[in-house]
């Protein structure tokens, strides 16, 4: 079935990059998000999907293996986010600078959809982003989680939105 429109629409997912960030925490979901890109662009559905990495400042950044990475974007140059994806790593460096709090605030209220993987939801916690909401991260993470952000649910080992079928998944 074609889902295309005359006119071309483009949903932006953009993953959030920092130093001591998680290799596998935005490795994988670029990788299967930009696979899945691919797939929707062949079979002319729409929107189009866009995936790109962001980090505060242009230049090389040091993951939490010593891996040097370069976003695509910086805070102050990235297109609009459909989807804001919060990775982890030593996000606990990261809750302490003020202008990345505050650009998380800014785009994930602009953004259609927030998530994060492992405990990138710490930095969702405080941005005020998971109070009210189902949350979990890294089973090692879990207790510090429930006590740091008392507001979001109890955490559950796993957090299902919508149609999920966690043998496909």
């Amino acid at each position: 079935m074609n889902n295309s429109s005359p006119i071309e629409e483009t949903f932006n997912i953009g993953i959030f990059l920092y130093p001591g960030v998680e290799e596998l925490d935005f490795c994988g979901p670029f990788e299967v998000l930009k696979a899945a890109a691919y797939t929707r662009r062949e079979r002319d559905q729409n929107p189009v999907w866009e995936v790109f990495t962001v980090a505060e400042e242009p230049g090389l950044l040091k993951t939490s293996g010593e891996l040097l990475i370069q976003p695509h974007f910086t805070f102050h140059d990235h297109p609009r986010i459909d989807l804001l994806l919060i990775p982890g790593g030593m996000t606990n460096l990261q809750m302490e600078r003020q202008t990345v709090l505050e650009w998380v605030r800014k785009v994930a209220s602009q953004a259609q959809l927030n998530t994060s993987v492992c405990t990138g939801a710490f930095l969702l916690g405080a941005t005020g982003l998971l109070d009210g909401h189902a949350v979990t991260t890294h089973w090692s993470a879990l207790d510090d989680l429930a006590r740091q952000y008392p507001r979001s649910v109890e955490p559950p080992y796993l957090v299902e939105s919508g149609t999920f079928d966690p043998w496909l998944n």
